[in-house]
């Protein structure tokens, strides 16, 4: 077996984006605040996700990891948008917790989960035209 077939954009992809999201974990851990359920304040914002107690608050958008993440893994986020709708639509409200975790919480979840489907596609995507690629540069050598 040939060092070029080893090699897959695919694999790597899927490693990339496992080390992204325990990047991600890490950053959440150490930016997040403690959050207990409670009545709202007049015009209180609910944080956007809320994990066993820690929530990440609308104004820690501003961190670079998590406009890193908006950005890199808009599909997915965009993917993951008929869960929040389903979800809506049945009155599940977002200030609930449930097993400890928001809606928001589990939306980020379902969107890390596609990011995997996201970025094994696009290696495979890689991967086919590195293939035709490389059969058209043996072909025109011989």
């Amino acid at each position: 077996m040939s060092a070029s077939y080893r090699f897959s954009f695919a694999k790597i992809l899927l490693a990339a984006n496992f080390f992204f999201w325990l990047l991600f974990a890490i950053n959440f851990a150490l930016s997040s605040e403690p959050f207990e359920l409670h009545e709202k304040q007049w015009e209180e914002h609910s944080p956007a996700y809320v994990f066993w107690g820690h929530a990440f608050y609308v104004k820690q958008y501003a961190n670079f990891v998590m406009r890193t993440t908006k950005l890199a893994q808009k599909p997915s986020f965009y993917a993951g948008v008929p869960f929040n709708l389903i979800f809506s639509r049945r009155g599940i409200a977002v200030d609930k917790l449930y097993r400890g975790i928001s809606v928001g919480g589990y939306y980020l979840i379902v969107v890390s989960l596609i990011s995997f489907l996201q970025w094994y596609v696009v290696g495979l995507i890689l991967d086919r035209f590195r293939l035709t690629v490389q059969k058209r540069n043996t072909t025109t050598s011989d």
